[in-house]
């Protein structure tokens, strides 16, 4: 039987966001779903599942640093990348400080989200 692929949640307001960031992953062989809102995530029947998480800095009705606490009192350390479109040094030290890997920066405009959301799950990159 063939091991299911690991499970990326995207949390980002922005619906052509989320479809972007999944259609990559997919390219890479990852499991995506996506949400428009954080409380949309945090009822997830799958969340439980998920193997990386990826939050935009402003979802609506709530923080992402709050979220990212809260999924992980539920259900453990999953690791977490902060997706923003206005990146500054005291984002990045919040980010690091609150437990999110690292901070993807809108727009993307290289491989960082291939790379980041793989270095994470321990896989290397599909070669075309």
């Amino acid at each position: 039987m063939p091991t299911p692929s690991p499970l990326v949640l995207i949390a980002d307001r922005d619906r052509a966001i989320r479809e972007s960031l999944a259609f990559t992953l997919g390219l890479e062989g990852l499991s995506v779903k996506t949400f428009q809102s954080a409380d949309s995530l945090r009822n997830d029947q799958d969340l439980p599942h998920a193997a990386c998480l990826i939050i935009a800095d402003q979802p609506p009705q709530i923080d992402c640093f709050r979220l990212l606490g809260e999924v992980r009192d539920a259900h453990g350390q999953l690791p977490a990348l902060l997706l923003t479109s206005n990146l500054t040094n005291a984002l990045r030290g919040k980010a690091a400080a609150s437990g999110f890997a690292g901070v993807l920066e809108k727009p993307l405009l290289d491989e960082s989200l291939t790379r980041d959301v793989l270095a994470l799950l321990g896989r290397k990159a599909r070669l075309v």
